[in-house]
């Protein structure tokens, strides 16, 4: 997102996150996700409520939500918690 010298917020992130999330292609929300908190932001309630919609529209709710946290290494949902 920083490509044109310009960075970006938490809500440019929960935006794009929510066009993947709509796609539904949550594989690229979870990619959106881990990119914002690379850049150092800390994400909104939005940003996990956009999440967890993510994954329910893959079809396998939990499922997708444990396999997306596992490969970005982002606890959120119960079972990958530590």
């Amino acid at each position: 997102m920083d490509a044109s010298g310009v960075r970006a917020d938490v809500r440019a992130y929960n935006a794009l996150m929510a066009a993947f999330a709509r796609e539904p292609s949550w594989e690229k929300a979870w990619a959106v996700f881990a990119a914002m908190r690379r850049a150092g932001l800390q994400p909104s309630v939005v940003s996990y409520n956009t999440l967890l919609a993510a994954c329910e529209r893959c079809g396998g709710g939990r499922g997708c939500c444990e396999r997306a946290a596992r490969s970005t290494a982002v606890p959120l949902c119960r079972a990958t918690r530590m």
